[in-house]
């Protein structure tokens, strides 16, 4: 059964990945999957319900169900013991945590902004250089490394070894997120390579920040000539993207993307001169995005530090 929700209702999912918030933005029908929270503003405001709904999200996994999908049931969510501090309090809090957000989104903005920008420079300096009687593939511009998983004993969340990245779920907007690490890397890839997913989805590329370990479902890229070409070799991959993508409908179940795939995708190869003085130009673009990431990250683990000790009164507020 579905039912009609409008923009600024709360939502809760309830199945797949349940107990995850949502403000609506736009009229709308939900299924049997959300949740819409109804009634609370006599004791609560939205948006502190939305807050407090991040912080038990945990909590409310333990107690779905399901042989499959976890199932987050209505009478879970309205018996799990919460704290309700007064409204005053309630707006108090929220505003500290919606500042925090909305740096964020500012900062999330300024990435999205910057790296299009970066891109229509690339465009456009490849546009101009290009000749082609310079075309060849891929392979002879850049070198690359498959990735392969390490034996599941060594791989760990303690920080023991060296960061693994096993596929695009750890990848980020532009850089990877550090959740698990290996004892025993297989295939290491070097700092400020591009990381590219091969398994379906395929194309979604990020940036290694350091050393990694590579998994089954990435693989690394660096310029032949110099590794430090990094802002050159990422736009010059994305711009690729369409040809790395035509991979995501070969294979009997999932696509996939494999070394000879790669070796033989066309590409045209600039002079090191040129190529050089593109990199020059992008670099100023990626460390900016780079500054903003370390900002973001920041934030949020300031945010997620805070959150409880806000919700539960161990932060008071005047």
């Amino acid at each position: 059964m579905s039912v009609q929700v409008h923009p600024g209702d709360l939502i809760v999912s309830n199945s797949a990945t349940p107990g995850i918030p949502k403000f609506l933005t736009i009229d709308a029908c939900i299924h049997d999957g959300w949740l819409l929270l109804r009634d609370i503003e006599d004791t609560t405001t939205k948006e502190y319900l939305y807050y407090l709904l991040v912080s038990i999200r945990e909590g409310l996994l333990q107690l779905g169900n399901g042989s499959i999908f976890t199932n987050l049931k209505t009478d879970i969510l309205k018996n799990y013991p919460v704290k309700i501090p007064n409204k005053e309090l309630q707006k108090m809090i929220v505003s500290v945590l919606s500042l925090i957000d909305d740096k964020i989104d500012l900062l999330v903005q300024q990435n999205t902004t910057i790296e299009n920008l970066a891109e229509s420079i690339f465009s456009h300096r490849f546009n101009q250089y290009k000749d082609d009687s310079n075309l060849s593939v891929l392979s002879k511009e850049f070198s690359f490394i498959m990735g392969q998983s390490p034996s599941g004993e060594t791989i760990n969340e303690n920080g023991s070894g060296m960061p693994f990245f096993q596929g695009r779920s750890d990848f980020g907007f532009r850089f990877p997120t550090t959740r698990t690490y290996t004892t025993d890397p297989k295939r290491i890839a070097p700092k400020y390579s591009t990381l590219i997913s091969v398994r379906a989805p395929i194309g979604d590329m990020n940036i290694a920040t350091e050393s990694c370990s590579l998994g089954r479902g990435v693989a690394a890229f660096y310029y032949k000539e110099n590794e430090n070409l990094y802002s050159y070799t990422y736009y010059k991959l994305k711009s690729l993207r369409p040809e790395i993508c035509k991979f995501e409908d070969v294979g009997t179940i999932f696509g996939s993307i494999g070394k000879s795939d790669f070796e033989n995708i066309p590409s045209e190869i600039l002079p090191i001169q040129i190529v050089e003085k593109i990199n020059s130009e992008l670099k100023i673009f990626d460390e900016k995005i780079l500054l903003n990431d370390f900002h973001i990250r920041t934030l949020r683990k300031t945010k997620e530090l805070l959150l409880p000790k806000l919700l539960n009164g161990e932060i008071e507020l005047k």
